[in-house]
């Protein structure tokens, strides 16, 4: 990333760390009452997790498909007594502190005016207050990690910095304790920003420097990640870093059918574990090859272009002036070391995004390219106004491109206000008739019935026939799957499958099919029929 010669203005923007991280406090804060009910299955996972390690069951709460780092604070603060879910959305919405005060440093790295930069940070919280409230999960604890990395590696002064390569690789390896993904993107990017340096600088000292940084960075890393690959070790018996690749890259293969545990009862995968889904084997799902035959190709080809629409879908909304601001940019730059001022970003972007590009991408795991496109939108802004008189015209440029920048985010705090109370709500109102332990099944909703067992410290065993939830799974994962749900349930086989894994507790959800009146599941010695009191407009995903 070429230098430049004159710093950044410091303007109004000088000091204002303090103020802008405690800002985004208040408005998570007034935010918060609304958006603290909503848990995905991840998200109780990773509670489920947490529990786990804070009532010393660890080998139960090791996991080779869940990264560990988020259930390790969500933990350090259920020690402290802090109710779980807000555990779990403090953890958020301190990622989302960083991540913004990490922007705000991303911003130090070009010259940007001072109105130009508010109009970033101003955009920016509001996106990362749209990503702290839509899912509680990792995915924003490790955007932020890797801002504070692209920090030190977008910088030109990357080789004289002191340290850099050991800083490098400490956050390369808390990024992998986030999520398993940081592994693969680490190494890569690491990789190949340490070569461009290299090519960047002709002073043999300096890429001397280069080379030093990128070997202790890599040995800072391999060190971290080797530390989680030993206790992974110790309960699996082989050498892994994660089982999380291989899980989701069988999942989207062309002879599966989905998430197995979606499919028929199965038990949760430890003694602790509030469901099946937080230990996934990839065992139960079949390997494939891409280059096995023309077949392969294909639908190989056909997760790349539905991923490629996903993330196109994605950039559009979440930057929709971008496009037009890089060609007029393009245009209007004469020199080409300005032109290469987009290369750094852009290659972080392609890079990041293409590893997901041959499983299944989701719009949580592109938070920290949209952040990325924030950057690159106002810089290419400010460039294009760089030589135009400032004044109320330019202000409000800025503040019509930083709206542009918060219509989408708003989209989701609108359709996520209050997201799943009516759930919440439920739970109390079952919870005098369900026993602490007790072991639930459920006709349907998968994911609504999970969120049930785990409020109600219940063990969830799933649905014991696949829904019409699997086969919408199914079809989303694979674009090759062309299975079609049963028209009827088998309700005779319902009550052996019950009665042999000891099932207690079976709800209802409306819409269900009645079981007839000489179902055991309506007889006072099978288990207990319990009707859902909540209307679900749609399963959660």
């Amino acid at each position: 990333m070429p230098a430049h010669p004159n710093p950044p203005e410091s303007g109004g923007l000088a000091g204002s760390k303090l103020i802008l991280g405690f800002g985004f406090l208040l408005a998570c804060a007034l935010l918060l009452p609304f958006y603290r009910f909503e848990l995905t299955p991840d998200s109780i996972t990773y509670l489920s997790i947490a529990k786990q390690y804070t009532t010393g069951y660890f080998n139960e709460a090791i996991s080779n498909y869940w990264s560990p780092l988020y259930s390790w604070l969500i933990a350090a603060l259920l020690a402290l007594h802090v109710p779980d879910i807000l555990a779990a959305k403090l953890i958020c919405i301190g990622a989302g502190v960083f991540a913004l005060l990490a922007l705000r440093e991303l911003a130090e790295l070009y010259p940007m005016s001072t109105a130009s930069r508010l109009g970033m940070l101003g955009a920016g919280a509001v996106m990362l207050a749209a990503n702290v409230f839509e899912i509680t999960g990792p995915d924003l604890l490790f955007a932020a990690v890797l801002l504070c990395y692209f920090q030190v590696i977008l910088d030109l002064r990357f080789p004289a910095r002191p340290f850099a390569g050991l800083y490098c690789g400490l956050l390369g390896g808390i990024a992998y304790l986030a999520k398993g993904y940081g592994l693969f993107f680490f190494g890569a990017h690491f990789a190949l920003f340490c070569t461009l340096h290299w090519f960047t600088v002709q002073n043999r000292e300096a890429r001397l420097r280069i080379v030093r940084h990128f070997l202790s960075g890599l040995t800072v890393f391999a060190l971290i990640v080797l530390a989680w690959m030993i206790p992974l070790h110790a309960k699996y018996g082989t050498w892994t870093t994660g089982s999380t690749g291989k899980f989701n890259y069988r999942l989207v293969g062309p002879e599966s059918s989905g998430y197995p545990h979606l499919w028929e009862l199965e038990a949760p995968s430890s003694e602790h574990a509030a469901n099946a889904w937080q230990e996934p084997p990839a065992s139960r799902l079949k390997d494939w090859n891409v280059f096995a035959s023309a077949f392969t190709l294909r639908h190989e080809g056909k997760l790349i272009f539905r991923d490629s629409v996903t993330a196109v879908r994605y950039w559009v909304h979440a930057a929709p002036l971008l496009a037009a601001l890089i060609l007029v940019c393009w245009l209007l730059v004469k020199r080409k070391r300005d032109r290469r001022e987009w290369l750094f970003p852009l290659l972080t972007i392609a890079l990041f995004t293409s590893g997901y590009l041959m499983i299944t991408l989701e719009q949580r795991y592109l938070w920290l390219t949209g952040l990325l496109l924030l950057w690159m939108t106002f810089y290419g802004l400010d460039r294009c106004l760089q030589d135009r008189p400032a004044g109320h015209l330019r202000v409000a440029i800025v503040c019509l491109v930083a709206l542009s920048f918060a219509v989408e985010p708003a989209r989701v705090l609108r359709s996520h206000f209050r997201q799943d109370r009516s759930l919440f709500e439920a739970a109390g109102q079952l919870r005098p008739l369900i026993r602490p332990g007790s072991r639930l099944a459920s006709c349907n909703d998968w994911a609504g019935s999970a969120y049930l067992a785990y409020r109600l410290d219940a063990r969830y065993f799933g649905t014991p026939w696949p829904t019409a939830e699997a086969y919408e799974a199914a079809r989303g994962l694979n674009p090759d799957y062309a299975g079609q749900p049963p028209a009827t349930q088998n309700w005779p086989e319902l009550n052996g499958k019950l009665e042999a894994a000891g099932i207690q507790y079976f709800l209802a959800w409306p819409g269900c099919t009645q079981p007839p009146a000489k179902s055991s599941i309506t007889a006072a010695s099978g288990p207990q029929l319990l009707s859902v009191p909540v209307q679900r407009e749609q399963v959660q995903k």
